[in-house]
């Protein structure tokens, strides 16, 4: 991976790569697992598809091996795989916060610190932002306060708002359009990120909660009903709706399995895609936003201050302390990040020990999402959206 390759450029340091990963053509069902070429094959996929589906992409992030490369393991079948880089990352720093790199020295001698890229930023959205989502271009929030989706300039924090249907409150990304789960319709809003033009409005369970994709369909959490519907994204239909605990909030996907937060049972439900399957798992009190690192699941129990780390083989789960009523949980790759509402701030957690340190963010905190550099926070009680430097 490291040298040109077209108009990507990417230096030997480089640890790891953002990219999205298209499948084109496959002969048969199968699935594609992308890991650094040095490492042991894992056993979660970062796609999945039937025979002679259609171009099917993903977001992924992948480590690089000692020289730099990556390998592509396909199971069954041919298929093609087309690799577009969005970004790569770089080792950690040991330098201080602020170090002279950040900015030039020009801008020093000038006191110029508000051009400071790494610093807190905090830029307007909608009324009542709650679901967030990064694209590999921008950042997405939905604002159930006004019935729209605000598209944000990572750097600038310049927005455009489209609109969605009535009371947004969730938001994910298929790799090719964005979509906004409006829980007082009771549909989900497929948007084109290029125009803003909704694209198709379709029919969800009662009280749709969150959403995710797993490189194959879109799967919505329904509150009301008990149950998860996984709908195909090209046509909007619910091909199954399956059965969850009570109170269906967070959901995840794991490279297997559909991870599904229930709020009232206290427990995560983890369900086989292809026949609804499910196992219940006990979690902290009252369980919402819902993360997979790459080896755990990460649940945010907000009557408990706390977050589980679920092993996703065995159910059995560690939980550390978080700030007052965490709501949602991102993963950066090193950190795991909870939003507390209640607290005006944001836990960043290590995934070993549970070491907690606590970062203030702007009235409400929500919704949270890693864009490959920045945390990015919702503040519901603002309107704002705060961009956070992990490592600050």
């Amino acid at each position: 991976m490291w040298g040109t390759n077209g108009n990507c450029t990417i230096p030997t340091n480089a640890t790891g790569i953002i990219a999205n990963i298209t499948i084109v053509a496959p002969t048969a069902a199968g699935f594609l697992i992308i890991y650094p070429a040095d490492a042991t094959q894992p056993t979660a996929s970062n796609l999945n598809w039937k025979a002679a589906q259609g171009a099917t992409p993903n977001l992924v992030t992948v480590g690089l091996s000692a020289s730099g490369a990556i390998k592509v393991f396909n199971k069954f079948g041919t298929v093609q795989v087309i690799i577009d880089i969005t970004a790569y990352l770089l080792p950690a720093t040991t330098a201080a916060v602020g170090g002279r790199n950040r900015i030039s020295l020009d801008q020093i001698a000038r006191l110029r610190w508000d051009q400071d890229p790494g610093r807190v930023a905090t830029f307007a959205t909608g009324n009542n932002p709650g679901g967030i989502a990064f694209d590999g271009t921008n950042i997405w929030v939905a604002n159930s306060g006004d019935n729209t989706v605000s598209k944000i300039n990572l750097a600038t924090g310049t927005r455009t708002d489209y609109p969605t249907g009535h009371g947004p409150n969730a938001i994910a990304y298929d790799g090719t359009s964005i979509w906004v789960v409006n829980a007082s319709d009771d549909t989900v809003s497929k948007i084109n990120p290029t125009t803003g033009t909704t694209a198709g409005t379709y029919a969800t369970g009662n009280g749709p909660s969150f959403v995710v994709y797993d490189g194959t369909n879109i799967w919505v959490t329904n509150y009301n009903d008990g149950n998860v519907s996984k709908i195909n994204p090209a046509t909007g239909t619910v091909v199954d709706t399956y059965a969850t605990g009570a109170g269906p909030q967070g959901i995840a996907f794991d490279g297997t399995n559909i991870w599904v937060t229930n709020y009232t049972d206290s427990t995560v439900s983890k369900i086989d895609p292809a026949t609804g399957t499910k196992t219940n798992y006990p979690t902290g009190l009252l369980p919402q936003g819902i993360a997979y690192d790459g080896t755990n699941i990460w649940v945010a129990n907000s009557a408990s201050s706390t977050v589980s780390k679920i092993n996703p083989v065995t159910g059995a789960k560690t939980d550390y302390a978080t700030g007052s009523r965490p709501m949602n949980v991102a993963y950066d790759g090193t950190n795991i990040w909870v939003t507390c509402i209640n607290s005006d701030a944001v836990s960043k957690i290590n995934p070993t020990t549970g070491a907690k340190t606590d970062d203030p963010t702007g009235n409400g905190p929500i919704g949270v999402a890693y864009d490959g550099t920045n945390i990015w926070v919702t503040n519901y009680t603002d309107s704002t959206v705060s961009r956070l430097l992990p490592g600050q």
